[in-house]
């Protein structure tokens, strides 16, 4: 059996770990159920391996703006009235082509 350490799950299934090679030492490597070079450590690995890292929150926040702001802007594309606040608290409805004042 070859020698393993710093087991963790990916968000995928995957455990990435490092493997004690005999010639090159420990290098990183992806233990996959599938695959026939790994799936005997991984059967190994999986009891031991820690969860997978959370996304980080700036992260999942910028990726939830990004397509909240696409799909805002295909929506108004398509003709669809948007409402927003503007700074003086007044409310206006726009589409492509018209202006909100």
């Amino acid at each position: 059996m070859m020698d393993y350490r710093n087991a963790q799950y990916l968000n995928d299934g995957g455990i990435d770990c490092e493997i004690n090679h005999p010639e090159l030492g420990w290098i990183p490597t992806t233990l996959r159920e599938d695959d026939p070079d790994t799936a005997e450590l991984y059967a190994i690995a999986k009891a031991q391996a820690a969860p997978p890292q959370p996304e980080p929150l700036e992260n999942v926040a910028r990726d939830r703006r990004r397509t909240i702001d696409t799909e805002r802007d295909r929506a108004i594309q398509a003709g669809m009235p948007y409402t927003f606040r503007m700074a003086e608290r007044m409310w206006c409805r726009c589409a492509i082509g018209i202006d909100p004042t």
